[in-house]
Formats: structure tokens, C-alpha cells, sequence
């Protein structure tokens, strides 16, 4: 069920019990703990944080913990998936879901007594009736078609017969977290900061519709004499740290590293995220311009794709899904200024990375054409219902439905009925 009154359905809810706290590896991600952190800290409440890379992740460290919380926040995972199916968590268990991605799961949405979905204040979502919903569900059961949406992961966004699309408007995770740092009369100028990093992140990433009524280059800190930051280089720094493939630290490691150069004492690890994200920046502008110029991106029809080489020797940089989406974007951009299709700028964008060489998987990421003038990432559906059409063994491990693991023998066959699909 949605929640928008976060100080007296949430915080008065986990104010004098120890949380768990499940956050997704990434920017947004952790600028909400960080502001959570502070506000926990404030009140003395006991909380274990620990970051996930995926779904597998999840339930593994659910299952690690689950005899000891009764009161879980996920922080971007969580609200596009079966949460009580997939974890099968105790009756009186609580999960409180403070998640940007979208949209969610239709199960979560009616789950009246575990599941908590935070929204901001005023933020309204449109959702079908429940009775019109499982009514539909039973009805595809009785026609043996297969096309069930709910245990397929129906979502809120997702078509429905009989009644019209709908879109919903995501708003960060740091922003809830500030929202409710506020309401608690516990917002200052780091948690402010913090916000704008994670508001940043998903407007780098297109993860949010544009920001017409601010200017983009005018946010900045500076603490005491140190070094300036803007928010686009503490984005680009943090997302450094925690997808350094050179660094041999397990994902939490880095996972707190990151969070901790978001204090004000640590700026010089910050510097150093920044150093490695330029590193980062010059790989993929070499890749890049060896696409365009060996004119590696293929038009397929419906959609454009390039693919990694196997003997590229900066693949390692490239198989993290963030890191390969700023390179997918890049291509995109670079691609519709530089080719003569007058519709490449309506095109989306697939991208393909060698992921393991010994188990021969490869990464695949989507992205919007350049065209769009939203966030909306169709993707997501497109891919899995692809793999299904073809058997093609994929792994949807990623909480954003627009990257998932494939193994490499079977990327011809998924291309092909992909091309079909969105002909």
C-alpha cells in the first residue's frame, strides 16, 4: 500500500525498534542512507545497512537476516517486484519501500498490512481498481493465455485491457529521505547537499524527466577552505568508487568507502572517485569514437545495438550497468549527430558487454531514443518478452528491468525476435 504521511505511518512506526536497512548500490542510493544515517543517528535507533548489486543479492541477504528485523527499508529495490512471493517473509514482518524505480508491482501496491510504499507528499499515482485487476488475472487463467500479468510481475504502469495507459512521475529516493529529515525538523545544509547529489545522479542518467526550471551547473559546495565540488563531479566520483573494477573490495566495502567520502572529512576520497571517473570518462570517449569510426553501430530496424569486442581491453570498465549506460548514452548522442538516418534520433539504443568469459555471458543494456521527451524506458518488457519467445537463457537480476545477463550464444536469436517485436 502507498503511504505519504512518512513521519506517522513510517519513522513513528520503526522510532524504537532496530531496522534493516537493503540499499542498492547505487548514487541515489546512497545519498538516502546518508541522510537516513543521520536521522537514525539522531534518535538513537539500531540499524544494520547492507548494499545489494541485484535480486539474487537480495534474497540472499533477507535470508541472512530476516530472524532478526522486523522492519526492513529497501532503498531502490523492492517496488517492482513481488516483494511477499519472492521473500517470503513472516506475517509480521514490514517492508518499507523507498524505491524511484518504475513501475511497481501491482502486488506490493495492494498489499494492505507488509508492504509500505513511500511516496512524497502530494504525489499522486494512478492505479486500476484491485476487483478489475484479479478479475482480468482469473479471466487470462480461464483462456489458457499466457499472458499473466500478475505473476509476471504486473506493475501499476503497465497496459491493461479496458482501461488507458498511465504514466507515473518518479521522484529520487534522497528526496523522501530528505523530505522526512525535514518533517523531523532535522534537514541542514549536508542533507540538502545530498539531495541535490542524488537528484543530480538521476538527471545524468535520464532517469527523470528534464529540469527546466533550475540551471544544471549551479550546484556546488565548498567546505571551509577545501576543494569545490559540483554535484555532476560527486555523482560521476561516487559511481567511480563503487563499480572500480581495479579494486578488489567486496560490494559493501566499496558501498561504505562511497558513503563515507560523502562526509565532509573524507573529501579527499571524494578527489580521488573523481580522478578514477575521469579515467572512467577518457575509456569511454575511446570506445565511442572506435564505434563511430569503425561504424560498429548497426541499424536494426526498429532499434539500434553496437557490441563490446572480446579482445577490448577496457571491457572490464564497461560491465558494470552504470558505467555501460553512460557509455550507451554517449553512443546514442554521438551516433545521431554523426549518421545520415534522420530517424536515429527516434531510435533507442542496445548495448552489449562481454560479462564472463568463462561462463560466456554477456551484459545487455537498453536505453530511449534521444527523441523522447521522457524518462520512460520501454525496454524492459521488450527484453524479456523476447527472451521468452526465443528461449534464450537471461538472467533479470537487475532491479531496472533494462539490463540483464545473457548468455553470449544466444544474443543472434534474441536480436532477431527483439527486431520482430518492436517492428
Amino acid at each position: 500500500m502507498f503511504i505519504a504521511n512518512i513521519k506517522q505511518e513510517f519513522y513513528s512506526a520503526i522510532l524504537y525498534q532496530r531496522v534493516l536497512i537493503i540499499a542498492v548500490a547505487d548514487c541515489d542510493s546512497l545519498c538516502s542512507c546518508k541522510i537516513l544515517q543521520s536521522i537514525l543517528h539522531s534518535d538513537n535507533i539500531g540499524y544494520t545497512l547492507v548494499p545489494v548489486s541485484g535480486l539474487q543479492e537480495l534474497e540472499r541477504v533477507y535470508l541472512e537476516y530476516s530472524d532478526q528485523f522486523k522492519n526492513i527499508i529497501l532503498i531502490n529495490c523492492g517496488g517492482n517486484i513481488n516483494i511477499v512471493e519472492i521473500l517470503q517473509p513472516e506475517e509480521d514482518v514490514k517492508f518499507y519501500v523507498i524505491d524511484s524505480h518504475r513501475p511497481f508491482d501491482l502486488n506490493n501496491v495492494f498489499n494492505q498490512d507488509q508492504v509500505k510504499i513511500i511516496l512524497m507528499e502530494g504525489e499522486t499515482v494512478d492505479i486500476p481498481d484491485f476487483d478489475d485487476v484479479f478479475r482480468q488475472n482469473e479471466d487470462e487463467e480461464d483462456d489458457d493465455d499466457d499472458r499473466d500479468n500478475l505473476d509476471n510481475g504486473s506493475s501499476a504502469d503497465e497496459e491493461i485491457e479496458g482501461s488507458p495507459r498511465k504514466r507515473m512521475k518518479t521522484d529520487t529516493s534522497a528526496m523522501i529521505a530528505f523530505d522526512l529529515a525535514w518533517k523531523l525538523s532535522k534537514d541542514n545544509n549536508d542533507n540538502l547537499w545530498w539531495t541535490i547529489i542524488g537528484l543530480t545522479e538521476q538527471y545524468l542518467h535520464q532517469k527523470i524527466d528534464r529540469l527546466s526550471d533550475i540551471t544544471f551547473g549551479s550546484f556546488r559546495s565548498q567546505f571551509g577552505y577545501k576543494t569545490k565540488f559540483t554535484a555532476a563531479d560527486a555523482v560521476y566520483g561516487l559511481i567511480a568508487i563503487i563499480e572500480d573494477m581495479e579494486n578488489p573490495k567486496p560490494l559493501s566495502d566499496k558501498f561504505l568507502e562511497a558513503l563515507d567520502s560523502l562526509s565532509r572529512s573524507k573529501c579527499k576520497t571524494l578527489s580521488e572517485g573523481i580522478r578514477k571517473a575521469k579515467l572512467q570518462q577518457i575509456a569511454i570517449f575511446k570506445q565511442v569514437r572506435n564505434f563511430i569510426d569503425m561504424r560498429q553501430v548497426v541499424c536494426a530496424g526498429p532499434f539500434l545495438y553496437a557490441c563490446i569486442d572480446e579482445g577490448s581491453s577496457d571491457k572490464k570498465i564497461f560491465c558494470k550497468p552504470t558505467t555501460l549506460g553512460k557509455l550507451a548514452r554517449f553512443l546514442l548522442t554521438a551516433y545521431v549527430a554523426s549518421s545520415r538516418n534522420k530517424l536515429a534520433a527516434s531510435l533507442p539504443m542496445v548495448l552489449v558487454t562481454p560479462l564472463d568469459t568463462d561462463r560466456g555471458t554477456s551484459l545487455v543494456l537498453g536505453i530511449p531514443p534521444i527523441a523522447e521527451d521522457t524518462a520512460r524506458n520501454f525496454l524492459g518488457r521488450a527484453f524479456e518478452q523476447a527472451a521468452e519467445k526465443t528461449k534464450a537463457r537471461t538472467l533479470h537480476d537487475c532491479f531496472d528491468s533494462s539490463i540483464i545477463e545473457i548468455k553470449s550464444e544466444d544474443r543472434g536469436k534474441f536480436f532477431d525476435a527483439l527486431s520482430a517485436l518492436l517492428a
